[in-house]
């Protein structure tokens, strides 16, 4: 599982941040570019007044930091 959306919405599910930390790192294994996205959205998403608290439309999750 490498898609930055299909991990970010799983993890969310993920009630105790030990366990969705677990989750994250082992389905990005030594992905850490895609570890380090994926937390920095869990960071964003568990933070008051979350900007997640907007339509997910507007966030892109096609570019998942691999640029050429």
């Amino acid at each position: 599982m490498d898609d930055e959306k299909e991990i970010f919405l799983r993890a969310i599910e993920i009630e105790s941040l030990d366990e969705r930390q677990r989750f994250v790192d082992e389905v990005c294994g030594s992905n850490r570019k895609l570890q380090a996205r994926i937390c920095e959205l869990l960071r964003e998403y568990d933070a008051p007044n979350s900007c997640f608290s907007e339509p997910a439309a507007r966030f892109d999750f096609a570019n998942n930091g691999s640029e050429s």
